[in-house]
């Protein structure tokens, strides 16, 4: 019986964890990746925010008024939008044929379960 009830305690720690993981996919990225992010998202009006595994069924727009990057923990760093840190996973960008598309992947961070791009 103990044994069981150890392995139920381990197995919901360790979904736990991984939907934990999986909700920061690409909040935290390395100094290149967010020098990457800011230097896109300074060439946008504006982007839209849209996470797909949390449900949401329409975008919310925001428009650019201050891009910037911050130092995390170690050597982790954050690209933000007027002074909020963006999750890149789940930011749209409009690209050059006017479409929606995920930032993260135009930035190559492999991201998962997010669509590439977005028609609202």
């Amino acid at each position: 019986m103990k044994s069981s009830k150890k392995y139920l305690t381990a197995l919901l720690l360790v979904l736990l964890l991984a939907s934990a993981a999986f909700a920061d996919q690409a909040m935290w990225v390395t100094k290149k990746q967010a020098e990457a992010a800011v230097k896109l998202l300074k060439t946008k009006r504006e982007i839209k925010h849209f996470c797909a595994p949390a449900g949401d069924t329409k975008a919310r727009r925001e428009k650019i008024l201050k891009v910037s990057m911050v130092r995390q923990d170690g050597d982790w760093w954050s690209a933000c939008v007027n002074d909020d840190e963006l999750d890149l996973a789940y930011v749209y960008v409009l690209d050059k044929n006017g479409k929606w598309v995920n930032l993260a992947m135009a930035l190559g961070i492999e991201v998962h379960d997010v669509p590439a791009e977005i028609g609202f």
